[in-house]
């Protein structure tokens, strides 16, 4: 935290992580680490275990701006259907209809790629 302060980035996102897990009771410690760094992902680099929750993480925080908006694309669109999941963070979707229907986070500048696509009320956040 001293070292973020002196560069002037203590007002940044941070992530915590905590490597060798494997080698501590599940449970202990982690309760007091909670309650000391609220955003903190346990890892083990050895067997892999809390990977995916860091991944995930650093995706959350590494990606852009996005906007959230509801998408409805005919199924016949696949190579677009494709690209949603490719640049876009879907929150949820719906194939069952005669639309593919999304409700994605979608970064600024591919937002145009999508606009005839776009439901116009507005999504819920």
């Amino acid at each position: 935290q001293s070292v973020l302060s002196e560069i002037g980035a203590e007002d940044k996102s941070t992530l915590m992580v905590f490597n060798k897990i494997d080698r501590i009771a599940k449970g202990e410690s982690h309760q007091l680490l909670d309650e000391v760094y609220p955003h903190q992902v346990f890892v083990s680099a050895k067997s892999g275990e809390g990977m995916a929750e860091l991944l995930s993480e650093l995706s959350t925080l590494l990606r852009p701006v996005r906007d959230l908006v509801e998408l409805r694309i005919p199924h016949e669109e696949q190579r677009l259907i494709s690209r949603v999941h490719a640049v876009g963070q879907v929150m949820e979707q719906d194939l069952s209809g005669s639309l593919a229907c999304f409700k994605v986070l979608l970064p600024p500048d591919v937002r145009h790629e999508f606009e005839s696509f776009i439901h116009p009320e507005p999504a819920d956040p």
